[in-house]
């Protein structure tokens, strides 16, 4: 996954269990950014796509110790 700036998690539909913890997940992340798929013309409502943004220096900090 080096150097990838997209990735798709794959929660399935089910309840919506995982779909939430992916998003709260995504939320506490100031690095991580949800994408909304119909930009692409796709619809899944079984995965996520996520945009990795590079971290400030900060926080890149915070996560190296």
């Amino acid at each position: 996954m080096a150097g990838e700036t997209f990735i798709e998690v794959v929660h399935g539909i089910g309840e919506g269990i995982l779909k939430k913890l992916t998003a709260d997940t995504i939320r506490s992340h100031d690095f991580l950014k949800e994408i909304d798929y119909t930009q692409f013309g796709i619809s899944n409502p079984g995965s996520t796509l996520v945009e990795v943004l590079g971290p400030d220096k900060d926080t890149l900090k915070r996560y190296l110790r």
